[in-house]
């Protein structure tokens, strides 16, 4: 059972980091001033956020937090921590800019459009710096948390 979910966490991971990642390259290649292809990137991005990015994200955690028990040492309490934080800037900030740039695109208001990718951006880059830290703390568990329990 442990090296299904083990499975499950890591299929997971990577379709999470994976469609993020393939955001980002397909909105480097928009061509410049072409509004119909960046109207289609955007709703392929809230699209594939709400369809595959967000479930991914968690069924990372739940299965992170399954196979982690009872969170009894520091490092643990990291890894929860953290991804409650990464759920909740998800749910808060980034999904609601990835909406917002859809419909202020739609509505042809480019200052908040600019405003809302700005916000994506800057609450995005936050999420992936928070993962990578989870990450290193899963696979390390660095000597600062190691063998510390807490009472």
């Amino acid at each position: 059972m442990r090296s299904l979910l083990k499975t499950i966490h890591l299929i997971a991971l990577a379709v999470f980091l994976g469609s993020i990642i393939t955001y980002i390259f397909a909105g480097a290649f928009i061509p410049e001033g072409d509004a119909h292809a960046l109207t289609l990137n955007r709703q392929f991005v809230f699209v594939g956020t709400k369809l595959l990015t967000i479930p991914a994200m968690l069924v990372t955690g739940i299965t992170g937090i399954l196979l982690m028990g009872k969170p009894s040492q520091r490092w643990l309490w990291v890894k929860l921590i953290g991804f409650v934080i990464i759920a909740l800037n998800t749910y808060l900030f980034i999904y609601p800019a990835i909406d917002d740039s859809v419909v202020f695109l739609s509505e042809n208001k480019i200052e908040l459009f600019d405003d809302a990718l700005m916000k994506e951006a800057i609450f995005g880059a936050l999420n992936i710096l928070l993962i990578v830290v989870l990450v290193f703390v899963a696979t390390k568990k660095p000597s600062f948390f190691a063998n510390r329990k807490i009472s």
